[in-house]
């Protein structure tokens, strides 16, 4: 069980950057800004994080909550939660939060970590399922790289 979650936490290293430096959204019907509790929740995680309080982090996270970040883990407890937190390679500003039917969706502008990672930056989306003050799932959405228009050469 151990290696299987050390092999999550490399993965989220290598994926945790791994926003795009464009922002672009399906939101489709118009929702309300944020719900309170929500936003409460994201926003204070999003501190401890920034903060290095990774217990702290890890404390938002329900018993048995799931991460979706390129692949699945459950996080157990709340110690596993704080030491996958300890893994982003970025630090990040909320651009956005936005409520939806059950979810809160959020927009974090990436920047440089403690380790040095994330120097050229970029943006992150993540979905939040949030119940009780505590989040049972928490899902990035990665976006498609831009098109690019095939090169013709000048006749």
């Amino acid at each position: 069980m151990r290696r299987l979650w050390m092999a999550g936490l490399a993965v989220s290293l290598v994926a945790g950057c791994g926003g795009s430096s464009h922002h672009t959204s399906n939101s489709g019907p118009v929702a309300p800004a944020s719900r309170p509790g929500d936003e409460n929740v994201i926003r204070g995680w999003n501190k401890a994080v920034d903060g290095g309080d990774y217990k702290r982090a890890g404390a938002y996270f329900a018993p048995g909550a799931i991460v979706i970040q390129g692949f699945a883990l459950q996080l157990p407890n709340k110690r596993i939660a704080a030491e996958w937190n300890s893994g982003f390679p970025c630090r990040a500003d909320i651009t956005f939060i936005r409520a939806e039917r059950t979810t809160s969706l959020a927009g974090f502008h990436l920047r440089e970590g403690p380790r040095g990672g994330c120097k050229q930056g970029g943006s992150a989306q993540v979905r939040f399922t949030i119940r009780r003050g505590l989040i049972l799932r928490w899902q990035q959405i990665f976006e498609p790289p831009p098109s690019r228009q095939p090169q013709v050469p000048a006749t």
